[in-house]
């Protein structure tokens, strides 16, 4: 009996959840009355404000790989495993020279955890020595637990792993935010980068209802156990994610914000697909136009009515274009997302997982800086992005 009455409300959940999905993505696409916005004077406004153009360290510290016999790597060198160089202080530098205000600093922590859960002494000091370059220079520094979705990863959003899922996300930050916990408003936390079940039929389409309220719920845990961490964290900025991270219409409307006046929604946008992705159907888009940008103040308008106008900061924490021999349009996509985002009342960061086209993950190549020698393989679009970035923000 209790083998039906499972599978009874696995299919209701589905059925449900195909249903908003429905209603979420016809309400996404009907004409809707032009979105004037008006930006709400309060702190968590000022902070995305001040937080302006934003970068990632991707695939670097949240970087991860198994081994000849299929074991996790370990060590300080899984940062390297996916191609990027060591990190050095110099590739703040750049940034912050070039007019970067606010770096994310993804950071895998599972894999470097030993049997009882405690994270490896060596990793945390490598990700303080990495989050102290960027702080001490002046940098909005967002530092996660990066997971990557696979079936390794310890959070997993369904009832059935919720309880093992919020035990490991309280052991985690619990160290983390103790780690941290003298370090002021300039570094903010993130609960986790996408929450999703991985492989599963909804995966990319928002997640089941079921696994949007797990996820809900597990923001709420997380929020708690920083704020009982000690130091600043009764009071820093602290980042949670709708599921996948989301701006699907769907999924924002599922998010239930908890009882604390500093958080922010942090959301990944990197729309529209078939322009921003390298790998994107058999035809990808690669000029800029009109049509492309209208899929991104479609988004803009949608988190807006979502957040913005009800007063809820939101920060988006991956945005992007790979690399299609387009740059000059690259470039005009970068500036006028950068624009569209400051007017409706939020801040941004590119995606930059190092790869080139000339690299191994060649549909997936949004690097803008090289690492080795801190050049930058696409100067244009970060010149673009800075300027877009002052006229916004000053």
């Amino acid at each position: 009996m209790s083998f039906i009455l499972k599978y009874l409300c696995l299919g209701l959940d589905y059925l449900l959840s195909f249903i908003l999905l429905g209603f979420g993505a016809a309400g996404s696409v009907l004409p809707r009355l032009p979105v004037i916005p008006a930006i709400p004077d309060t702190p968590g406004f000022e902070i995305a404000a001040k937080m302006g153009l934003g970068w990632n360290l991707g695939n670097s510290l949240d970087s991860t790989n198994t081994d000849e016999s299929g074991n996790m790597a370990t060590g300080l060198e899984t940062e390297i495993m996916w191609g990027n160089p060591y990190t050095t202080r110099e590739v703040f530098v750049a940034l912050y020279e070039k007019g970067f205000r606010s770096v994310k600093i993804p950071t895998a922590w599972y894999n470097h955890m030993d049997a009882d859960g405690v994270i490896d002494a060596q990793w945390m000091a490598r990700v303080r020595q990495i989050v102290d370059w960027a702080y001490d220079l002046g940098f909005y520094v967002v530092l996660d637990a990066h997971s990557h979705g696979d079936l390794s990863n310890p959070y997993i959003p369904t009832r059935a792993a919720e309880e093992a899922t919020a035990a490991w996300l309280v052991n985690a930050w619990e160290q983390i935010a103790g780690e941290f916990k003298d370090y002021g408003d300039r570094l903010l936390f993130q609960a986790i980068n996408k929450p999703r079940v991985a492989g599963s039929y909804m995966e990319w389409r928002g997640g089941l209802l079921s696994e949007r309220h797990v996820t809900n719920r597990l923001n709420k845990i997380f929020v708690e156990t920083v704020r009982a961490a000690g130091g600043y964290n009764d009071r820093r900025w602290l980042l949670i994610p709708t599921y996948i991270a989301s701006p699907n219409p769907v999924a924002m409307r599922s998010m239930r914000m908890p009882d604390d006046g500093r958080v922010i929604v942090a959301l990944s946008a990197i729309v529209p697909w078939a322009f921003t992705d390298g790998t994107a159907g058999n035809q990808p888009v690669k000029i800029y136009d009109e049509s492309v940008k209208q899929e991104i103040t479609r988004t803009m308008e949608n988190v807006y009515r979502a957040f913005i106008a009800k007063g809820i900061p939101v920060w988006i924490e991956q945005f992007g274009a790979a690399d299609k021999d387009n740059t000059a349009d690259r470039a005009a996509y970068a500036a006028d997302y950068v624009t569209l985002a400051a007017k409706y009342g939020m801040a941004c960061a590119w995606w930059d997982n190092g790869n080139t086209r000339e690299q191994e993950y060649s549909g997936n190549s949004f690097a803008l800086l090289n690492r080795a020698d801190c050049s930058w393989y696409f100067e244009e679009i970060a010149d673009a992005m800075a300027a877009a970035a002052r006229a916004a923000w000053g």
